[in-house]
């Protein structure tokens, strides 16, 4: 059996057009890709990834978030942002806008949205198979009544030939990348399902997805050692794990933690206490608010429902 393809013939491409819909109000205000998370843009957890690996040709696709993306990205070296001419149309229409870029013959294509181990991402490329076209990563999930189902983690790795099955999906309608593997499948071309054993990711789509992609994140950050309390400012309890921006104004005696992150120039209202929130730069919290599992963006806040 033929191993994984070298890291030197595999770039990727990052698809970040999608509208955020299901993540309800706060997307009309910010687009998904830069919705900070431990006070960094989510897609920045999957580039870094990325760069992890070793790969370090990347493509983003976005859509009408194109110059904010652009803006962020356009120092790091290696990052190519083109926008989607057809992104309304769905994710395969997405990907294939970037086909005229690629120029190595295996494709790593990758979600904005996804949060995971450093391990999720190398344990894939590792499995996966030179023999097949398409390489699909699944890992076991816990189904709402407990039995376990293998689902498609959202991510793979394709060949260039794979395109010719791509576009015929594409002329039958399909919208997905997903659906077009699984066409493939119909037309007896071989999908290598790669099982992840180290399955820990969280898929941004809710709020209540973003609430756990930052749990997720801020207990794998090194905090300092000794006590829960990180330290106290003027009577404000600051309870780990948290990160706390530049240029912060606490009103008052304030219990802030755990899971809080708070971005740069935000202002918190006297007698505030913050359980499981994400502070937006720039953000007003009120005066005697208890906010348990929200997002808050400048004066809005938007709960976990």
């Amino acid at each position: 059996m033929m191993g994984s393809p070298p890291i030197n013939e595999i770039e990727c491409v990052i698809l970040a057009a999608g509208k955020g819909e299901r993540l309800g109000e706060i997307s009309k205000y910010i687009p998904k890709p830069l919705i900070p998370i431990a006070n960094r843009p989510l897609i920045s957890y999957v580039i870094e990834n990325v760069r992890k690996m070793g790969i370090r040709e990347i493509t983003v696709v976005a859509g009408k978030n194109y110059s904010k993306l652009l803006k962020l990205l356009s120092d790091n070296n290696g990052i190519r942002v083109i926008r989607a001419g057809n992104f309304e149309k769905g994710p395969l229409f997405t990907f294939l806008d970037a086909e005229p870029y690629i120029e190595r013959h295996y494709v790593l294509i990758l979600p904005c949205d996804l949060v995971a181990d450093f391990s999720f991402f190398s344990e894939f490329i590792r499995k996966c198979n030179m023999n097949f076209q398409i390489n699909l990563a699944v890992c076991r999930k816990r189904q709402p009544l407990g039995s376990m189902k293998i689902i498609p983690a959202r991510m793979a790795l394709i060949s260039k030939d794979f395109f010719m099955i791509l576009h015929k999906a594409e002329n039958e309608g399909y919208k997905r990348v997903i659906d077009a593997i699984m066409l493939a499948e119909q037309l007896g071309i071989g999908v290598n399902r790669v099982p992840l054993s180290s399955a820990k990711w969280v898929d941004v789509d809710t709020i209540s997805d973003l609430l756990r992609a930052h749990k997720f994140v801020l207990e794998r950050i090194p905090m300092p050692s000794g006590a829960a309390c990180d330290s106290c400012l003027d009577r404000v309890l600051l309870i780990k794990p948290l990160i706390i921006g530049r240029n912060i104004t606490f009103s008052g005696p304030s219990v802030i933690g755990p899971y809080v992150s708070i971005g740069d120039n935000a202002t918190i209202g006297d007698s505030t206490f913050l359980t499981n929130v994400i502070v937006m730069a720039g953000a007003q919290v009120g005066a005697g608010l208890l906010i348990n599992n929200a997002v808050i963006y400048r004066d809005r806040i938007f709960r976990d429902e």
